[in-house]
């Protein structure tokens, strides 16, 4: 009698990812927006996007703390959904994407987290993030892709900073604007 083999099945990796409808939303988009009008921001036009990135170091550790001030509940999520006692924002900007406007695949480096807050968004007329697996499907070796559902304004997705992304074309005249911030944890409430 043929005894059958015994097997395992496993995933062996999985990318976290965290899609947070943040509260007090109108109240909260007003603030961002008044942050997003200083004039010390100076938007310039970087590679295919408009962004507030290339502030001095000062004026981003004040946007920073700001930034951490406005979304305190959605970052104590955050800490809780990542097992994260303490964090640190370490840099963040605006981007507007207007007709044409792209931004093309990336990354934010390793260590971090990264977060996008849609501020402009409309579904009709904007895509959201693109997340780009760094392994390619294992059947045909295609790249694979991840496209959040649900995005609208006021959501707020976090992820590992290594993992690429980008935004499609923007195709319309509607501008697409957005937050986004690096997070370095400072302690892990647990060791994996």
């Amino acid at each position: 009698m043929n005894k059958t083999p015994e097997s395992f099945y496993y995933t062996i990796f999985a990318i976290p990812f965290l899609h947070i409808k943040v509260g007090n939303w109108e109240e909260k988009k007003q603030l961002l927006i008044d942050l997003c009008s200083k004039e010390e921001l100076n938007f310039e036009k970087v590679e295919t996007v408009k962004n507030s990135f290339s502030m001095d170091e000062t004026a981003s550790s004040e946007l920073s703390a700001e930034i951490e001030k406005i979304l305190e509940e959605e970052i104590i999520q955050f800490k809780n959904n990542f097992g994260i006692k303490e964090i640190e924002i370490i840099q963040s900007w605006f981007q507007v994407e207007e007709r044409g406007m792209h931004h093309p695949i990336h990354n934010h480096g390793y260590g971090l987290f990264s977060s996008v807050c849609y501020i402009d968004f409309n579904a009709q007329h904007h895509s959201p993030t693109h997340f780009v697996s760094p392994a390619p499907d294992v059947v045909s070796g295609d790249i694979m892709k991840f496209i959040p559902d649900d995005i609208s304004e006021g959501s707020l997705v976090f992820f590992p900073s290594g993992l690429p992304h980008y935004s499609p074309g923007n195709l319309t005249d509607v501008p697409r604007r957005i937050l986004s911030f690096n997070i370095a944890p400072r302690e892990y409430l647990t060791h994996s």
